[in-house]
């Protein structure tokens, strides 16, 4: 049986420091994309910040490693914003609509997302060994187990994925029967900022050690519905 590395090892102290660092900045990054996208889109889509700043303040304050797989979720879907019609249900891309990129930009700062997406993934998929690797199988025998260096709260944020989960679907098939586009719109947006956190949450428990392994699979397969669907009732009732 492999040793336990005391939580006093150096390599230890400096990886948890380092993810202390990498939280300030995407938390810092989405609250700005965040109060940035409100300034520019708050008239016509007033909930479109809704993704960037809740999870903005979930990565700030969780301290949760499983909140780096919520942000490259977020990174992936939000290059929707890109794609001209889709924008139209949940509201373009801000810098798009300052700059008036041509298609080509536009490719190209989906790329920058999708770099960032695959950068905040290695991050979580490293980071998240300090959940403790006692309980992780597959690891090679004599490689020292690693304690638990942040409280494990995946068990929660599971329950809270699959809630917004459904809040999604029940949120997302109102806005079917609104008698506004208005209403639609607002709607619609919010079911978007609640597919975003489902799936981004779910994909971070489903990774991590955690006994709500189905929960979170279940959050993630409700969201990625309510995420179809949006479009699905965009397409007959506002395009």
């Amino acid at each position: 049986m492999s040793k336990t590395l005391s939580p006093d090892h150096p390599n230890l102290v400096q990886a948890a420091s380092r993810l202390q660092r990498m939280f300030w900045a995407w938390g810092s990054l989405f609250l700005v994309m965040g109060f940035f996208t409100a300034a520019v889109l708050r008239e016509n889509y007033p909930l479109a910040s809704a993704p960037w700043i809740v999870s903005g303040i979930l990565v700030l304050t969780g301290r949760q490693p499983a909140y780096l797989a919520l942000v490259a979720v977020l990174w992936g879907m939000s290059i929707t914003s890109l794609i001209p019609n889709l924008s139209n249900l949940v509201g373009p891309d801000p810098i798009s609509v300052i700059l008036e990129l041509s298609s080509i930009e536009a490719i190209a700062l989906a790329v920058v997302r999708l770099v960032l997406l695959i950068m905040a993934w290695n991050q979580f998929m490293f980071y998240r060994i300090l959940y403790g690797t006692e309980q992780m199988s597959g690891l090679e025998e004599d490689v020292p187990a690693i304690p638990e260096l942040i409280a494990n709260k995946t068990d929660q944020i599971a329950r809270i994925a699959q809630f917004v989960a459904a809040l999604g679907l029940v949120v997302v098939w109102a806005s079917s029967i609104m008698n506004s586009d208005a209403l639609t719109g607002f709607f619609l947006s919010l079911a978007y900022a609640a597919s975003i956190l489902s799936i981004g949450l779910g994909i971070g428990v489903v990774f991590s050690p955690t006994a709500r392994r189905k929960i979170a699979l279940s959050a993630i397969g409700i969201g990625f519905i309510v995420f179809i669907s949006i479009f699905l009732v965009g397409r007959f009732t506002l395009l």
